[in-house]
This record gives C-alpha cells, sequence and structure tokens, in this order.
C-alpha cells in the first residue's frame, strides 16, 4: 500500500499519541488501510473518463481524487470579492465564512455521513484485539483528512487574496479560522450522529440520518440569509445590529475575530461573538473526543433492521397509479419505482435536499426582492413564476433514479417477461413526478396563494402542466438506462450540464408563460398548446407497440 503524505505528517505526532494510550501501529495501519480504500474511489467529475476507470482499476492512490479539487476551488472562488474588501470587514468576513461554511457542508453532506457512520470494517476489527479507542481515532483521523483537503480547496482562493491583499496576519488567522470551523462541523455532526443513536435503531435511524443531513443543508441556507439581514446598508455605510439570535450564527463569530484584530470593534457584543469563535470549538470537539468510544459502540445498531409500515402511503400510491397509469405493467413499474425511491436512502440523500431548496429557494429570493413590505410589494408581482425552481429537480431526480446502491440486481430485467421496457420506464417516470415533484409542488401552491391569492390558480396549473414536458426532455437528456440499474457515480456523471440546461429551458417556460399571461386567455391557450404539446410528447418519447397498451 501506498504511504500517503498525511500519514508521513501525522508520524511527527506519533509520541503524543502514544502519549493519549493509542496504539499508534494499529491507528496507522487501520488509517492507511481506509484511505486506500478511499483512492479507489473515483470522483463523480472523473468518472465519465476511461483514464478514471483505470486508476480505479489498478488502485492508482490518490490521484483521482486530488485532480478532482479543482472543481471544489472553482466553487471557492465566488469569495474572492468578499475577501478583498478592506472596510467593514464585519460584514465581508461573515459572508465569507458563512459562504465557505455553506460550501462546506453542501460538500460534504453526500459523503460525511459515509466515512463517520461506515461499520465495514467492523466485521474484521471487532474479531481481533484492537481498542475501541483506537478504532475511534482513526475513524476522527479519516474524517479530518477527508474534510481538510476539502476545506483546503474550497479555501484556497479566498486564501491567496487575503495574503496578496492584507498579509500574511490576515492570512494566518483566515487560515486558524477555517480549523475552527472544521472542528466545529465535524465535531456537531457526529455529536448530533450521537444524539440519535441513543434512541433509534436499524432502518429507522438510517432513515433519520438522511433527514437530519437534509435539514442540514436547509438550516445552512437559512443561515447564509441571516448573516445578510444582520446588517443593513445606509448609502455607504453598513450598519450592524447586534441582536440575542446572532449568538447562534457561527459565521458571525468567525467575523467578529476579525473585527477585533484588524478594525475597530463597537460594543461589547462584537468581543462576545468573537470569544465564541474560539471557545465553542473546542469546547465541542472536546465533547466529541470523550464520546467516542461511545459513539463506536451505538454503530453497531446501524446493522439492526426494522420492518416499516406505511399504509397512508402505499394508499396513495394505489390511487395515484391507478388514476394516472392504465397498463397493468406500467402500474407496476410505478409502485416499484415509488417503493425504491422511498427505501434508497443514498437516493433520498442526494434529491430530497434539491426538493427543499425548490421550496426555499424561491421564497429567498422574494424576501430579498422586498424585505420590508413583503405582502404588499410580491402580491402584485409576477414572483409567482419562481414555482419554475422546481424544474431544476427534475433532471437529477431523472438521472438519480436510473441509479441504485442494488443495481447488480438489475439482471432481474432480464428474466422478467416485459412486453416493452418503455412500460417500465413510463411508470417509474411517473412515480417520479407524483412521489417526488407532486408533494412538493402542492407545498409550494399553498404558500405562494397564501401570498399571491387564489387568482393566481391558472397559472400554478399551468407550471405543473410544464413539469411533464419537463421530465420527458429530461429523459431525453440523460444517459438512457434502465431504472435503478446503474451505481451512483456514474448516475451523475452528467448533472451538471443538465443543471445548466434546465436552468435555462425553466426560464424559458417562466418567460412564455408569462408573455401568456398578457394577452387576453393566452393563459388558456396556452395550456391547451401544452397539454397537446406534452401529451405528444410523452407517446413519441415512450412509443408503445398498440398491443401492450
Amino acid at each position: 500500500m501506498r504511504e500517503f503524505y498525511s500519514l508521513r505528517i501525522l508520524d511527527r505526532f506519533q509520541g503524543a499519541l502514544e502519549a493519549a494510550s493509542y496504539d499508534y501501529g494499529l491507528l496507522r495501519k487501520i488509517l492507511q488501510v481506509q484511505l486506500t480504500m478511499d483512492s479507489r474511489r473515483v470522483p463523480a467529475i472523473l468518472s465519465r473518463t476511461r483514464k478514471g476507470r483505470n486508476n480505479a482499476s489498478l488502485g492508482v492512490d490518490h490521484n483521482a481524487f486530488i485532480r478532482s479539487l479543482w472543481f471544489y476551488a472553482l466553487l471557492g472562488a465566488i469569495v474572492i470579492p468578499v475577501v478583498m474588501m478592506t472596510r467593514h470587514i464585519l460584514f465581508f468576513m461573515s459572508s465569507g465564512m458563512a459562504i465557505l461554511m455553506f460550501l462546506v457542508m453542501l460538500s460534504m453532506i453526500s459523503d460525511f455521513s459515509s466515512v463517520l457512520l461506515d461499520i465495514r470494517d467492523r466485521t474484521l476489527l471487532a474479531t481481533k484485539p484492537v481498542p475501541t479507542k483506537t478504532i475511534a481515532m482513526a475513524r476522527t483521523l479519516h474524517i479530518g483528512i477527508y474534510l481538510s483537503l476539502m476545506t483546503a480547496a474550497l479555501s484556497a482562493p479566498a486564501l491567496v487574496t487575503a495574503i496578496i491583499g492584507h498579509g500574511i496576519t490576515f492570512f494566518l488567522v483566515l487560515a486558524a479560522m477555517l480549523v475552527l470551523m472544521d472542528l466545529l462541523i465535524m465535531a456537531l455532526t457526529a455529536l448530533f450522529y450521537f444524539l440519535i443513536l441513543r434512541y433509534f435503531d436499524g432502518e429507522r435511524l438510517k432513515d433519520f440520518i438522511n433527514y437530519v443531513q437534509i435539514g442540514l443543508s436547509m438550516m445552512m441556507t437559512i443561515g447564509y440569509q441571516l448573516v445578510g439581514h444582520s446588517f443593513q446598508l445606509f448609502k455607504t455605510h453598513i450598519v450592524f445590529h447586534p441582536a440575542w439570535w446572532q449568538l447562534v450564527i457561527p459565521p458571525l463569530w468567525f467575523g467578529a475575530v476579525f473585527e477585533v484584530l484588524f478594525s475597530h470593534p463597537r460594543g461589547s457584543e462584537v468581543f462576545v461573538l468573537a470569544a465564541l469563535a474560539l471557545v465553542v470549538p473546542a469546547v465541542v470537539y472536546g465533547l466529541y473526543l470523550r464520546s467516542m468510544p461511545a459513539f463506536e459502540r451505538r454503530l453497531e445498531k446501524l446493522a439492526a433492521t426494522s420492518k416499516q409500515t406505511g399504509h397512508l402511503s402505499q394508499a396513495w400510491q394505489s390511487l395515484y397509479s391507478t388514476l394516472f397509469c392504465r397498463n397493468p405493467v406500467e402500474r407496476q413499474a410505478f409502485v416499484f419505482g415509488a417503493a425504491m425511491m422511498t427505501r434508497e436512502r443514498d437516493f433520498k440523500l442526494k434529491v430530497y435536499p434539491m426538493l427543499t431548496m425548490a421550496i426555499l429557494f424561491p421564497l429567498i429570493m422574494m424576501v430579498n426582492a422586498s424585505p420590508h413590505h413583503l405582502m404588499q410589494g410580491l402580491s402584485s408581482s409576477h414572483w409567482y413564476l419562481s414555482i419554475y425552481f422546481l424544474g431544476l429537480v427534475i433532471p437529477s431526480a431523472v438521472v438519480m433514479m436510473q441509479s441504485s446502491q442494488y443495481y447488480k440486481a438489475a439482471w432481474i430485467y432480464q428474466t422478467t417477461p416485459l412486453p416493452s421496457s418503455a412500460l417500465l420506464h413510463k411508470g417509474v417516470l411517473k412515480a417520479c413526478l407524483g412521489r417526488l415533484i407532486l408533494p412538493v409542488y402542492l407545498v409550494e401552491t399553498v404558500i405562494f396563494i397564501a401570498i399571491f391569492g387564489p387568482g393566481i390558480w391558472m397559472n400554478l396549473i399551468v407550471a405543473y402542466a410544464a413539469t411533464w414536458l419537463l421530465a420527458v426532455i429530461a429523459v431525453l437528456a440523460a444517459p438512457q438506462n434502465l431504472p435503478f440499474s446503474v451505481p451512483y457515480q456514474m448516475a451523475q456523471q452528467r448533472q451538471t450540464y443538465l443543471f445548466f440546461l434546465f436552468g435555462a429551458l425553466s426560464l424559458g417556460f417562466a418567460a412564455i408563460q408569462y408573455a401568456a399571461s398578457l394577452v387576453p386567455f393566452g393563459l388558456y391557450g396556452y395550456f391547451v398548446v401544452l397539454v397537446i404539446v406534452t401529451a405528444w410528447s410523452w407517446r413519441k418519447v415512450f412509443g408503445i407497440p398498440a398491443s401492450v397498451q
């Protein structure tokens, strides 16, 4: 196995680890195996290339992951203008740290728990005289290495800007704040999972963890907005208004450190926030280190399984499939697709956060557009067309419903006497629209009617009809694979391209609907045309012989 550079750095701390009663030889060997296995998983952005697949098959260490870090550095470049600012340093550095925290959490949301909650090595290690404390520390260092590389890539543009624009001292302070940020993110997530492990087990626990991760993405999005609303802009002056709820906004803590060191803070509130940036990460991480052995023991619950019941969900699926699926084979494909999307935790982890964002982003945009007179300013506007944000979810859902952690079981398709694979695709796509898109759309409909009034009902119906046409376009643009037949790495290859494509398409549909609403009865005429085009597109794409209809 390869001698990783991170392990050579770890060797310098051998004495300290042994003084803390860790078996360093075993610790190093476990970590080396974990890093080797990680290096053989090719990142999604490289998995489409032949070279990337060859690296995976040959076990080339860490090169694929290192080459993928340029993408995160590109994302982190959006912080450069914020770090360049010299005035109002509390506002700009709080905003910069909020962006970096958001990016780190968003980047780690799918992979962090797979490392933290990995119990595959327990089958081997639990039968050997390996101390639980050593296993727990290996897990912590494994997570720390992964998180450090991710953060270093995301923050590299900000660090370069800091040292060029503000000097070495500013650079060192920013680097220290990033380290504290990583400690806080890792420790809080682990402690939260530890709390869940005390009260849940088996499949329910795993599903609950999915919802926790979805909630984290929502919290980071809302927290980013709270940072901006902590300040008010008056001409050329940015005014900070202290409030009690700012004590739970970590980006403000880190921004306050820069205010204390490089500006002239006014009021004791800034010093309190700066102190929290130093104290809270250290305290929380200390609690995490103390709870690691107990956390390892709690992980055994992940191996347990439990039956889940969902009579209401099954009744709804039966009703929806009966209404929208005329063919019995298509109806069974609908039930199969709905069950897979409900039970596949990886699918929910990758798609559900986007569904929540489809609800949050229109509301955030509307609040930012009219922060002081929300209801009065929006009721007469056309912001209800922001419901087309839901169109950005459709391609990702269509692509992800082709993948599964049990993709090797796709051989069952070859043994099943299906009259046409089109029936399978059609039923699963309708399950996607009914099981995922429709509930989110109904929630947005209630919210939008409360804001804009019942007069927009026709606009909402037209927008939902457009989602069915967007779904067909997504099928044409996505890779042509049978449902749940490929691993997730392959299914994610074209998501970036599809995201920008459907962003443009959603904007185009919204523009057409807006233009149609300006013409008398134009919206009704557009709806009729849209339904005709959508029906024709579904029949054309899922061209099924008449004998099997």
